[in-house]
Order: structure tokens, then sequence, then C-alpha cells
């Protein structure tokens, strides 16, 4: 269905109203975007809705931009605490009444506090009750030592500011991601309104459509950002609604399996015989003999793949093409063994930050292919074996092969969270690193076979 309409969209089959709010008025109304959920309504509904909303909100715009009301409230608030220090002066003047220097003038400046509001007796500004005053801003930040706190608590607002704060003002993913699904489902609400059997309405509203791995990492999202937010900002109130939801590992039981040695010959004899682009064949030889992800292997930039050493290696960091890995373990070097050199020798062409295979790759289009090229292999379809399954068929051999477990760690990005990692060398050179893949490539697909169902086994007839 084509939607014409502006700022009407449908998502997940329900239409919903999304406008951006200005840049240079966010900093004043304390939030990035109006949105409103029409669920339950017809397109004809939704579209009049939709269209009264854009006369409203076109308005609002209009008439605080001619009130010359543009300010970056922070820097006010703050720039005019310092300019009237009475403000911070908690000296007692009035013993009976125990008032301050910093009564009186809060005081007085409430009592003044239509200078600072927009049209405050225009009767056809309706929603100025819905803005944060900038007075209130003003007290707030005085009663909290000339520091500013925000006058309200929203997700949008909670969300700039960690973004601002965490990622030096940079999208991070996972976070946005979290914060519009939550906000499409339950509105841009205050902190203090949202109740946990808000997030669990939404945890199985989620379910229907994603798996408890994506939300627990959604979850886990909220949680920091709201965390980060209410310690940086000492606020004990509102809480945090975001904690100990218990989603379990694998509340689906689609968790991964490795390959087995019938599947991996399977694909091996794919990869040989089919027509496979040549990236596809490359991708797929080294998520199967260095355990890394498809999304750190198609992040490479050429300058990360180094084989004038001794012992070849992939450098997966941050580069210009990813501004940050999943975790800070996930930063390592693996070394290569020669089925991989020989595939990624003759994407190597310089030392530049140009991407390894020559463009910016859409990791989940990407995904979907390799997917259906390990089906074209002859590995049956379940959403236990797909091709990230090479990174548990690597970690799989490197137990039997009983190398060392802060080997196994290092090359597959693990975060070392036991008592003994504290102990003994931060890092392990590439040469021993190269010993453990060489023991475990002898181990690929040794898998006891009991932990696949029947439909999962390629027939050995």
């Amino acid at each position: 269905m084509l939607i014409v309409v502006k700022n009407l969209t449908l998502r997940n089959g329900h239409f919903a109203y999304r406008k951006a709010v200005p840049k240079d008025l966010q900093p004043l109304l304390n939030k990035r975007e109006w949105t409103k959920s029409f669920k339950g309504l017809t397109e004809a509904q939704a579209t009049a809705k939709c269209q009264a909303l854009n006369t409203l909100y076109d308005r609002q715009v209009k008439t605080i931009r001619g009130n010359g009301a543009l300010r970056q409230t922070k820097q006010f608030a703050e720039d005019y605490v310092r300019q009237h220090p009475d403000l911070l002066d908690k000296t007692v003047v009035s013993e009976a009444g125990g008032y301050t220097l910093q009564d009186m003038e809060l005081s007085a400046l409430e009592n003044d506090y239509d200078r600072y509001v927009v049209n405050p007796d225009d009767p056809n500004s309706k929603f100025v009750d819905n803005m944060p005053s900038i007075v209130h801003d003003i007290v707030q930040t005085a009663m909290n030592d000339g520091i500013y706190v925000p006058a309200t608590h929203k997700l949008s607002s909670i969300y700039d500011y960690y973004i601002e704060q965490r990622f030096k003002g940079e999208t991070d993913k996972p976070t946005k991601f979290a914060v519009d699904s939550l906000t499409n489902f339950l509105g841009d609400k205050e902190l203090s309104s949202i109740r946990r059997p808000d997030i669990q309405r939404w945890i199985t509203e989620c379910r229907k459509i994603q798996k408890d791995s994506t939300i627990r990492r959604r979850l886990n999202a909220l949680n920091a950002m709201v965390n980060k937010y209410l310690l940086d900002l000492e606020l004990s109130e509102p809480r945090n609604p975001f904690m100990q939801h218990g989603i379990g590992t694998n509340h689906s039981g689609n968790e991964k399996l490795p390959f087995n040695k019938a599947h991996l010959a399977a694909i091996d004899a794919y990869i040989r015989d089919s027509k496979i682009s040549m990236r596809n064949k490359a991708l797929l030889v080294l998520m199967k003999f260095t355990g890394a992800g498809l999304s750190e292997l198609c992040g490479l930039e050429q300058r990360d793949v180094v084989l004038s050493t001794a012992t070849p290696y992939i450098f997966i960091r941050p580069n210009s093409i990813r501004d940050h890995l999943k975790t800070e373990a996930r930063e390592r070097r693996i070394p290569l063994l020669s089925e991989a050199k020989t595939l990624v020798t003759p994407l190597k062409t310089d030392d530049s930050q140009k991407p390894l295979w020559g463009e910016i790759i859409n990791t989940h289009s990407l995904s979907a292919s390799l997917n259906k090229a390990i089906r074209a292999a002859g590995i049956p379809k379940s959403p236990r074996l797909t091709a990230n399954c090479f990174r548990h068929t690597l970690e799989e051999a490197m137990r039997v092969a009983e190398t060392p477990e802060v080997h196994q760690k290092a090359i597959l990005g693990h975060s070392k969270k036991d008592i003994t990692a504290k102990y003994g060398a931060p890092s392990q050179s590439l040469e021993a690193l190269l010993k453990t893949l060489k023991k475990a490539k002898k181990k690929l697909g040794e898998v006891y076979e009991d932990n696949y169902l029947p439909e999962e086994l390629i027939s050995k007839s």
C-alpha cells in the first residue's frame, strides 16, 4: 500500500504518525520527533488525524520561531544562573521562616516568569503547557548548584543525552532501534510513567516478529542508556523500568549448532563445484577458519589485512566503516591459515582505509545470500543451522582439540569474566594462536550426533 500523506507511516500493519522536530527547536521542546500511534484506525481515519497533527505542529513551529524563543536550553539556564549568583546563595536571611537569598531570588524569578515563556497570554497557544518552561529550567539548575537538570525525562530526551555523552553525537544503531521500537509501541513517554507491565507488553508484542536474542539486546541497550542518564545526573527518581526482565538465553529454542563433518563436506563441495561468487566463497572460507562474524569480516578495510608478517592475520577493530564493535573484547588479531590466506590475498591491494571488498556491504542482505548458498549446498533448513554456525563450529573444534581456553577467547573475541583472567599476560602471540587454529582445523565437524534433530542431519545414503 502506498501512503502519500506526509508523516503518515505504516509499520507492523498499523498506521502511525512521525514528524521530526526541527533541530534548532529540539533543545527547547526537549524532543527529537512528534509521534502518535494510530493503532486500530482505518487509513481514512489515520489520514485525517495525520493532517490535523501536521497543521498543529506546523503552527507551533511558526509561532515559536516568530517569538524569537530559540535558545539552547542547557546553555541558557546555566549561563543565567552564573550571571545571577544570588540564585546560588543559600545564606539564611529570615530565621523565622528559614528563607535564604536563593529562595527570595527564585520567588522573584517565578513571579516574573512571563518574560521567558512563549506567548503566555495567547489563548490560541494551547501547546504552551506541553513545552518545558525556561523558568523551570533555571529554577531546577539553581537548585542543582548551577548544573542543568532537564525539566522532563522523556525517552527521546534521554536518548539524545546518551548519544551525546556516550557516542559523541554519532548514532548508535542498537540503541536507536530499541528506542524507536519502544516509542512506536508506547509513545514518547516520561520515564516515570513507564511501568514494568508496559515493558512486558512491549516484549510480548516484539516476540511476534523478533527472536529473544534481539529483544534482549534492545532491553540491554535501553537499560544502559537510562542507567547512564540517572547516574550522570545523580537522580534517584525516576527508577529504571528496564532492569531485570529475565528474558532467558535461547528462549526460542533456536540456539545455533556447530556444523558436523557431513555439513562441512557438503559446503566444501558446493564452494568447489558451483558458480558461487568469489566474494561469497572468500567470506564462507574466512568464517570457517577464523571464527569471525559476518559483520566483522564485512567491516574490514584494506589496512586490516596484514600479509607481510611472519604470521599473516586480519585485524578486527573499529575503523572508518564501523565506529565500534559489539564489545571491547571483539577487537582482536586473528591469524590466517593457508586456506584463508589464499582467498584473501587477491583482495589485498594496498594499506588504505578502503573497504577490503571494494564497497561497504549490506550485511543483512548478504547474510540471506550466504544462508541461501548453504541451503543450496544441502544443509537442512533449520534456524539452528545458518552461516553464522561457522563460528560455533570453530569454537567446538578448539574445545575438542583441548586447546587453551585463553586462546579460544582471544580468537573468538569473548570477554574474560572469570577471576583467573585477571592474572597472566593480557594478550597472546599470533604464533601461539596459529598453532591453536591448526590443531582445531583437524577437529572441525567432530560433533556428537545426538545434538541434532533427525531432520538436521544429512543422509549418509
